[in-house]
């Protein structure tokens, strides 16, 4: 399996980083998990079923539902989810994962 953790980065609003006029290559981490949590499923061409679309989560009283999206979606992209909480007004409060 390809290393996940460590690509060409994005700046913040996702614009791909540029320093000294190259493309920054580094840790990918945090924007993996961002652009899972934030993507509608169908927005990954390579894999459309994946995404968890977390923007409909406002509003919704159904966290348990919304954790399992969560760990479903990253556990299909090949990260361990090791914590979750969420608010039930919508805030993720603590997040870790990692890939294996």
């Amino acid at each position: 399996m390809r290393n996940k953790r460590t690509g060409i980065q994005m700046a913040d609003g996702g614009d791909l980083s540029v320093t000294g006029g190259s493309l920054s290559f580094g840790d990918t981490l945090a924007q993996n998990e961002f652009a899972l949590l934030l993507a509608q499923k169908g927005e990954f061409k390579l894999d459309p079923l994946l995404g968890v679309g977390i923007a409909d989560m406002v509003g919704d009283a159904d966290i348990t539902g919304w954790k399992l999206r969560i760990r479903d979606a990253f556990k299909a992209d090949g990260l361990n989810l090791t914590a979750l909480e969420l608010t039930v007004d919508g805030k993720i409060t603590r997040l870790e994962a990692r890939y294996d």
